[in-house]
């Protein structure tokens, strides 16, 4: 018998809950990602979130890449020169479930 459907291995895993990005004026956010390390007894896990930001102005830009996290913020400012892009991580933090 061949199995046309089957299961993926990753059925259960990724986001689970809201996720959303708002993005204004010339500097687009790609990329996001968020990165998880689970203790030993998996009831806490260190998370890490990163992007890539993109400025398509003629001029340079600068502000702060917020990221909420289960009430918690993480923020990191940036300063981008025209026409460039870059990666941005913000600073890992632990949460308990």
């Amino acid at each position: 018998m061949v199995d046309w459907n089957p299961t993926p291995a990753d059925k259960d895993m990724g986001i689970w809950k809201e996720v959303s990005l708002v993005m204004t004026g010339p500097v687009a956010i790609r990329h996001p990602f968020i990165s998880s390390k689970l203790d030993s007894s998996y009831k806490a896990a260190e998370l890490g979130v990163s992007a890539e930001l993109r400025n398509d102005s003629a001029k340079a830009a600068k502000g702060t890449l917020v990221a909420d996290v289960d009430g918690k913020e993480l923020n990191r400012k940036w300063n981008l020169q025209r026409a460039k892009r870059e990666s941005f991580a913000l600073e890992r933090r632990s949460f308990r479930n």
